[in-house]
């Protein structure tokens, strides 16, 4: 691994892991809280057809984005970066599990 890539692996395994710095971690939800929110919106998803309040559904999916970064960044980044956030992706569109019907497997 590369200088700059230890140096980065170092700064977020500080800021994600042991979070000594309560402003950056807020900064980070703050960002993906406006990535949901701007999701649900531009979906036009009607407020009567969500299962829970808008400001749950936004803590709910922000905190599962943070603990994903930390699981990634505990397993050592084991995925790269666009293998991750496709999986991310994949799992808040279609849930963690593949239709029986039309898998793969």
């Amino acid at each position: 691994m590369n200088q700059h890539n230890q140096t980065k692996q170092n700064v977020y395994e500080t800021f994600f892991v042991y979070q000594p710095d309560a402003t950056f971690i807020n900064g980070v939800k703050d960002i993906i809280k406006q990535y949901v929110t701007d999701g649900i919106y531009y979906s036009q998803i009607q407020d009567k057809m969500l299962r829970a309040k808008i400001d749950l559904i936004i803590a709910y999916v922000t905190g599962a984005y943070i603990e994903s970064i930390v699981f990634w960044i505990k397993e050592n980044y084991e995925t790269s970066p666009e293998d991750m956030a496709s999986s991310l992706i994949d799992i808040s569109l279609y849930g963690p599990y593949f239709d029986k019907l039309t898998s793969e497997n």
